[in-house]
This record gives C-alpha cells, structure tokens and sequence, in this order.
C-alpha cells in the first residue's frame, strides 16, 4: 500500500497545473470526447514488478469519460493480454473477451491491468485486501472503489484537505511556453567507477520538498521583465521567484551535467537553479534579449506548507504504520 504515496509523487506533477484551476470550484470532469468510430485500444504498458507493492494502472485509454472520475463506487475488473485475446476475472467469473469490450465495460467497473506474475485471481484478494486496509487506515476518507488506481485516490483526497484553497488563474501562452523551456528534468550525475558502492535513500524526500513552508507555488500569473543584474552578495540577494533567461559559464564540451548541476541547452533557469549556480561559483550572464525574466511576487504564491502538508503528513503517517 505504499503504493498511495509513491504513485502520486510521479502524477502530482503531470496533474498539479489542472488540478490548482479547480480549486474553488466543483469536482473535476473530464472533457466529453466524441464516441470513437472504431473501438478504442488500450496503449501497451511495461509489466510491473510485483514484491509487496502494488503496481496495477487503470485501462485509462479504455475508460468510459461519460462517467466523473470519482463519482460512483464501482467495482475492479482485472484483466492481461493473451495473445489477441484480452482475460479478465471480476472475483467470480473467468472470461475471455477482446480489447472491443474495454468502452462498455468501464461504464460500471475499474479495469486493472495485471502484472504477470501473478495470477488473476492473486492479484484481486491483493488489490481488494489493500483497498480494504487503506478505508480502514483512512477512516473512510480514502476509498480506492471511488477512484480506482491509488494516484487517483490520493488526487482525490489531495482535493478534499488541501488547506486554504483558492483558485488559481490560467497560464498565458507566454508563461507556459516559458514554463516548458524551464523544464529539464531530475539532476542525473555519475562517472566511471569499479568497486564496492554504498546505496543511500531519502524517506519521502518529494513530498517534504512539496509540503516546505519556505517552497512557494505560483497561483496568479508572473510579470515579464528586462532585468541587467543579478547580484550574488548574500547580503544584496536581489533574485526573485521565477524564470530567467540567462547563460551560466563553467559548462564541459558535450556534456549536460556537472556534479552538482544541470545546464539548460534552452538557457531558460528556475531562480533555484540559478541560486544553485551562485552557491556553486558559476558565472552567469542575463539574456540581452528583452524580456529575459518571469518573476512572480509573494502574493502571486502560496507556500508549500498551505498546499501539501496535510495531504502529504497524512499519507506518510500511513505509510509509517504499515500502508
């Protein structure tokens, strides 16, 4: 059941700009879709490994739309390719039926694809004992048989205690385009080594970096500006939350990445990133073009701690305990 925490730390970033713009208002509703002229097909996913944690994702491609995504307790229907043919197993019934099946039957189940080390019927007393066990856990506020998957049903209880909600305004084109060529992904370091290695981890590092206080999360739109300096005194720190266009020297030939630092090819900066570079003694030289900054200012934010903290302490204490 650990599940619940971890998946969602892979989704709450995909989904996180969507579900801020519903805040304030009703439930999510996915957008009606046109019925398909052909039945639809579900996309090919890699087998999940299964040793204690549970892994299974919803046929979303599959997923009858016409039906809110938590919006009725419905049963899970688990199901694995068989050659052309699709297997599915309801808790009693075992049939064979084909990937045509998939629109009417999501209309009143869950479908659960199975990993293949497990048997269907395995693999139902497990899923259904770990929605048992976190409705226990939980008291009731998360509920597995309304939404399906354990990313949706932390989305689901994310939206329920989120403190303070208010809604956040849309992306301009602008933004977003700056946003996307902000984004580089996770900071990915080795170098060639032969011998004895040691692993070390950090127990629910994403999600306390989420639920900081001193983490802020833009809810309004920023304000482009034409910056000429960044001063990197401690004492005159003068750089703001935001997006800069910037170039950082000390980059080797051919390579992305440094110990401790990832360039951009786009050349487009979080302040993090560029408080990183300061705090590493790079050089860095703004953008002559104009705009060459996105800065938001403090009440166009909220903390991390208003957003994530109950959500986040919530689902660890579970997971403490066994979840």
């Amino acid at each position: 059941m650990s599940g619940l925490l971890g998946s969602i730390t892979g989704t709450i970033g995909r989904l996180f700009g969507n579900l801020l713009l519903s805040w304030g208002g009703p439930a999510p509703v996915p957008p009606e879709l046109p019925e398909p002229s052909e039945p639809p097909v579900p996309e090919e996913e890699p087998e999940a490994d299964s040793e204690g944690d549970s892994d299974y994702e919803t046929a979303l491609t599959c997923q009858n739309t016409e039906t809110r995504w938590y919006s009725a307790i419905r049963r899970f229907l688990f199901w694995r390719k068989q050659g052309k043919n699709v297997e599915f197993y309801d808790g009693s019934t075992h049939w064979i039926g084909s990937e045509n099946d998939f629109h009417d039957l999501s209309r009143d189940w869950f479908l659960i694809k199975a990993n293949l080390k497990e048997t269907l019927q395995e693999v139902h007393k497990r899923y259904n004992e770990e929605a048992n066990a976190i409705f226990w856990k939980s008291g009731g506020q998360i509920d597995l048989r309304a939404t399906g998957t354990y990313a949706s049903a932390s989305l689901r209880f994310f939206q329920d205690v989120a403190r303070d909600p208010r809604k956040a305004e849309n992306l301009t084109p602008e933004e977003d385009y700056w946003i996307r060529l902000a984004y580089m992904g996770g900071l990915v370091w080795a170098e060639p080594y032969e011998g004895i290695a040691t692993e070390m981890d950090y127990n629910e590092f994403y999600p306390e970096i989420l639920a900081s206080f001193s983490a802020g999360w833009p809810i309004g739109p920023g304000e482009f500006r034409t910056i000429t300096y960044i001063s990197v005194s401690p004492i005159n720190y003068n750089l703001k939350y935001g997006i800069y266009h910037a170039f950082i020297g000390g980059q080797p030939a051919d390579q992305k990445y440094i110990r401790a630092f990832c360039y951009n090819p786009t050349g487009y900066y979080t302040h993090y990133d560029l408080k990183l570079a300061i705090d590493l003694g790079l050089h860095i030289e703004l953008s002559s073009e104009s705009p060459n900054a996105l800065v938001f200012e403090q009440n166009k934010l909220m903390s991390g701690r208003e957003i994530f903290y109950q959500w986040a302490s919530f689902l660890t204490e579970i997971k403490h305990e066994g979840g």
